[in-house]
């Protein structure tokens, strides 16, 4: 081969190439690739009406709270209604009792200060018959036992110099006994905030109406 024929196929890389080699199969020109368009963001797809489907729900939703706290007051309400009737019906019940309770005890404790008055004016007098058996004769001493009868009796029931008993109690309970014992004057009931009975006899009282005695006693030895 000679040279200008070896030239021929070597490339010449100064000047443009004079276009495919002889023998070369042709390359088929490669097409552009087109421009991606970013994909926008899928969004839900949403009812045309459901804007209004969650406003109706929001506000059934506050007439339901609203309605239940309406309720919740009226049960609250009718709970202290009903514990304010049984408070008083009790207070009611307990008055009832007690007043009950005082007509019957005013009755037994007017009974019992009776029989008491009756065995004072026993007991008196046989303690003190005892006493003036050795100093009195027998006509002198019955004498004096019925002067000394009388005058106990004068004390306790009548009240000729005062009351000489004086019975101390709670309002209610003095009042019932007031009732039960309106006609012994020889006794005074007066209230007390105790509220248990107390009785007290006045020394004073005892002393002026059993002073006669003893002088009639003394006069009749």
């Amino acid at each position: 081969m000679s040279t200008t024929a070896l030239l021929h196929h070597l490339p010449h890389f100064g000047v443009a190439p004079r276009g495919p080699a002889k023998g070369s199969t042709p390359v088929s020109a490669v097409p552009p690739v087109p421009a991606i368009t970013p994909t926008p963001a899928l969004r839900p797809h949403e009812h045309p009406g459901a804007e209004a489907i969650r406003a109706a729900a929001e506000e059934a939703r506050r007439v339901a709270l609203k309605e239940a706290a309406i309720a919740l007051a009226a049960c609250e309400q009718q709970l202290a209604d009903a514990e304010a009737a049984f408070a008083a019906r009790l207070e009611e019940e307990i008055a009832e009792a007690r007043a009950r309770w005082c007509m019957e005890e005013g009755d037994r404790l007017a009974g019992l200060i009776g029989t008491g008055l009756d065995e004072v004016e026993t007991r008196i007098s046989e303690a003190l018959a005892a006493v003036l058996r050795p100093f009195v004769s027998g006509a002198a001493r019955a004498r004096a036992l019925d002067e000394l009868a009388r005058r106990v009796r004068d004390l306790l029931r009548a009240g000729a110099a005062g009351p000489a008993i004086t019975i101390t109690g709670s309002g209610d309970l003095a009042a019932a006994l007031r009732a039960q014992l309106a006609d012994v004057p020889g006794i005074v009931l007066a209230e007390g905030s105790a509220s248990d009975l107390r009785i007290t006899c006045d020394d004073s009282v005892l002393e002026t109406q059993l002073s006669g005695w003893a002088a009639a006693a003394a006069r009749g030895n």
